[in-house]
């Protein structure tokens, strides 16, 4: 859903919202509102429990950074996530983002309650981006290609288990910045099942 598409709808449904201020606070969110910015504060409310959407196709940089009451997210359109995005979301438990592709610079940093994420389509982890998920135990990336992967990805991350695909383990284990992770790397087929 385009900036345009979601003014439209907002201005022509129940919610009489005025279509110039909306157009400022989606420009803010989508360059990256957030984390102190009063226009994206007051669009975001940082003390919300759960958001889901399947119109929203990105997520900006810091666009639900400080939410820390955040314990439920669903995106199952979203295929980019920005930097910072859930950012010291400390009571996050889930994350579902089936599309998403790329995973921004510190994206889940300090989420210290988030144990599992599921990543069908991801092939880039930005640096940081589990950074201090203490509990976090299983990383799953079922995409039939080596991700990149930043520094420190999973620093103070320790035990995390990552799941790729059963071929690509080997590859996955020598790869940059994935190397200092390998024996912390499995196939898919070694997954525990509930």
């Amino acid at each position: 859903m385009t900036i345009d598409e979601i003014i439209a709808y907002a201005t022509h449904t129940s919610y009489n919202i005025n279509p110039a201020v909306l157009s400022g606070m989606l420009e803010t969110l989508k360059k990256g509102g957030g984390g102190g910015d009063t226009v994206a504060d007051s669009i975001v409310d940082r003390t919300i429990t759960s958001f889901s959407s399947d119109t929203i196709t990105s997520i900006g940089n810091y666009a639900f950074n400080g939410c820390s009451a955040l314990t439920t997210v669903n995106f199952p359109e979203v295929t980019s996530i920005g930097t910072r995005a859930f950012y010291g979301c400390s009571a996050l438990t889930t994350a579902d983002f089936p599309k998403a592709t790329s995973i921004g610079d510190s994206m889940f940093y300090d989420c210290v309650r988030l144990t599992t994420v599921d990543f069908p389509e991801v092939t880039s982890i930005g640096s940081n981006a589990f950074r201090s998920c203490t509990t976090l135990t299983t990383v799953i990336l079922r995409k039939n290609q080596v991700a990149t992967l930043g520094s420190n990805a999973f620093l103070s991350a320790p035990n995390a288990i990552i799941y790729v695909p059963d071929g690509l383990v080997t590859s996955y284990q020598s790869a940059t910045n994935w190397s200092s992770l390998a024996s912390r790397i499995k196939g898919i087929s070694e997954l525990p099942t509930a």
